[in-house]
């Protein structure tokens, strides 16, 4: 990679990392950061919401969050041009369940809602016309929704599979219908969900 920098800000580029990729990379690029005190930059390829949050996920045995800072992301206007349709399929179903979750939380404020709003509009946009950009946008968004309601039941029920070797999408996108679609009784009984919480 090259950087071009004045003699004075040269000091500065060994203290930058960045970060190009879904979810996982940003996660593991922001708590590099933090851990040797660096600047992280996000460039995102998927809509995952890594880019608004100020907490890094390492899974392993456990799933275990990790405190960092909310890195400076770029969103690209033509990068990428495209993604693999399994990739397309899951990074869709995460955003849209930041959405959803925000949307319901308890947590939810004016500023939460909002953004939350302006993500289902970009994913809306994306759906009609098919631009990437739209997408990357809607994640961004949705993730700071997340950043300050948190997620709830959908993300908490998606993780023993995760762990079980599921992506992060298809995980929370497969218990994101569980709990919505037509079969949601059978989800409450086998998850043994108090009625309260079902919304």
């Amino acid at each position: 990679m090259r950087v071009f920098a004045s003699k004075s800000n040269q000091k500065f580029v060994s203290k930058i990392v960045l970060a190009v990729g879904g979810g996982s990379i940003i996660d593991e690029a922001k708590i590099y950061a933090k851990k040797h005190k660096m600047y992280c930059i996000a460039i995102p390829t998927t809509a995952a919401g890594a880019t608004a949050t100020s907490h890094g996920v390492v899974w392993d045995k456990t799933k275990k969050d990790i405190k960092t800072d909310i890195p400076y992301t770029l969103i690209l206007d033509n990068y990428p041009k495209y993604l693999p349709k399994k990739v397309l399929k899951d990074t869709i179903d995460d955003c849209r369940a930041h959405i959803y979750e925000s949307l319901k939380s308890i947590y939810a404020t004016k500023k939460s809602v909002l953004f939350a709003e302006l993500a289902l509009q970009f994913l809306k946009d994306y759906y009609k016309h098919k631009r990437l950009h739209d997408l990357l946008i809607a994640g961004h968004l949705a993730g700071c929704a997340i950043e300050i309601t948190g997620t709830n039941i959908i993300h908490k029920m998606s993780y023993p599979l995760t762990l079980r070797g599921w992506t992060h999408g298809k995980a929370v996108g497969f218990v994101h219908r569980l709990l919505c679609g037509n079969r949601r009784h059978i989800a409450r009984r086998a998850y043994k969900i108090p009625r309260k919480m079902w919304k």
